[in-house]
């Protein structure tokens, strides 16, 4: 007579295993790629968001001062008022860049923290995978072996 043993119950050799690990670091590297890819993206995307709001803003400043420029010489402005404007205006684009660089430097370090964070829980979660997946061979390990006995 002749016992078939389903493949599920099959004990796994060494050199199958290696292949099932190899296989999860694989996918590892490949789910890190992936995420590295899309937080690439999500940053180009809004480095792009960034930048047309930026272009448009000035677009609607540079429009404002045109207008503002004509007033001003429809009003026969002096040399003095022509002067004083244009100090202000050098006085709003000096805030407007410390404002800008101040956005980028913040965007900057919420990204480094982002990434920091990232780098921190993979790891943690990997290791907590890689011990339960240890616990669950050594129970089917066991179990095996006393269904053998």
């Amino acid at each position: 007579m002749v016992t078939f043993i389903p493949v599920a119950e099959i004990p796994k050799t060494s050199d199958e295993r290696e292949q099932t690990d190899e296989s999860l670091r694989d996918e590892r590297d490949k789910t890190d790629r992936a995420i590295t890819e899309g937080r690439d993206l999500v940053r180009h995307n809004a480095d792009n968001v960034l930048r047309r709001a930026r272009q448009e803003a000035d677009e609607v400043l540079h429009g404002a001062r045109e207008r503002a420029d004509r007033l001003l010489e429809e009003s026969a402005g002096t040399l003095s008022a022509d002067k004083a404007v244009a100090m202000e205006r050098q006085l709003e684009d000096a805030a407007v860049r410390d404002d800008r660089d101040a956005a980028d430097e913040t965007l900057a370090l919420e990204r480094a923290e982002t990434a920091r964070i990232l780098a921190r829980l993979l790891p943690a979660e990997r290791e907590q995978t890689d011990h339960h997946l240890h616990a669950e061979r050594v129970q089917s390990d066991g179990a095996l072996a006393n269904r053998d006995d």
